[in-house]
C-alpha cells in the first residue's frame, strides 16, 4: 500500500491517484439526490465515507474538507483555500478523477479501535482504503459572527467536566474573545465524529 498522507504535498504523489481512474469510462458525474444530502454527517464511518462521496459528486470542495479529520489538515497542511486550489488542479489533469472517486462503494468495515475504522472501498476495479477516526469537537454559534468550532479532546482538556453537585449533570465551557457571546449565542454543542484521516491506493504489484 502507498499511504498518501505521506505525498499529498506533490502533485507527483497524486498521480497514483489519477491513474487509478484514468480509463474510467465517460467523464458524466451524477450530482447527489435528496437521500444522499439529507444524510450527510459523521456519526458512523461508513456515513463519514458516504458524506465525502457526496461532496464530490456535488462538486463542493467545502464539503469534501469537511470530511477530513483536524489530524490530516494539520499533517499536510491543508487549509480550505489550499485544498482548494490542489483540488482544482488535480482535476484539471485528469477529468476521471471525480467520477472514480464519485463511484466508490464500500466493500468492508474494520474496527482497529473504538475510535479508529478502516473503509475498504473500490471503483472500476481499483481499491481505496480509508482510515477513519473518531473526534471530539466543539462548536459556538453567534448571530452575525462566523462559527466558531475545534478539535479536542472534551474530557481530557476540561472542556466537559462533571458537576460535583449533581450526579449525572455535566458542564461545557469554552474560550472566546467575546464576551458578549455569553448573552448572544446561539448554539453551544459539543460532540464526536467520524472523519477521514488517511487513505491508501493498491500498489500495482497487488492487482493480479
Amino acid at each position: 500500500m502507498m499511504s498518501l498522507a505521506r505525498v499529498v504535498r506533490t502533485a507527483a504523489g497524486w498521480l497514483v491517484v489519477l491513474g487509478l481512474f484514468g480509463t474510467a469510462g465517460g467523464c458524466c458525474v451524477t450530482p447527489p439526490n435528496l437521500d444522499e444530502v439529507r444524510d450527510f454527517g459523521f456519526e458512523t464511518p461508513g456515513q463519514a465515507f458516504r458524506s465525502f462521496r457526496t461532496g464530490v459528486r456535488a462538486d463542493s470542495f467545502d464539503l469534501e474538507y469537511r470530511c477530513f479529520s483536524s489530524g490530516w489538515k494539520r499533517r499536510n497542511g491543508a487549509g480550505i483555500q489550499a485544498y482548494l486550489e490542489f483540488r482544482d488542479e488535480l482535476i484539471a489533469q485528469n477529468r476521471f478523477l471525480r467520477l472514480g472517486l464519485a463511484k466508490l462503494e464500500l466493500r468492508h468495515i474494520e474496527f482497529l479501535a473504538p475510535d479508529r475504522a478502516i473503509l475498504v472501498t473500490e471503483a472500476f476495479g481499483q481499491t481505496v482504503t480509508f482510515l477513519l477516526v473518531r473526534e471530539e469537537y466543539w462548536e459556538l454559534e453567534v448571530p452575525g459572527q462566523k462559527k466558531r468550532d475545534g478539535a479536542t479532546n472534551l474530557l481530557a482538556d476540561q472542556v466537559i467536566v462533571a458537576d460535583p453537585q449533581a450526579e449525572g449533570r455535566f458542564w461545557g465551557r469554552v474560550d472566546v474573545d467575546d464576551p458578549t457571546a455569553v448573552t448572544r449565542f446561539s448554539r453551544l454543542a459539543f460532540g464526536r465524529e467520524w472523519k477521514i484521516d488517511d487513505f491508501a491506493v493498491a500498489d500495482a504489484s497487488d492487482n493480479p
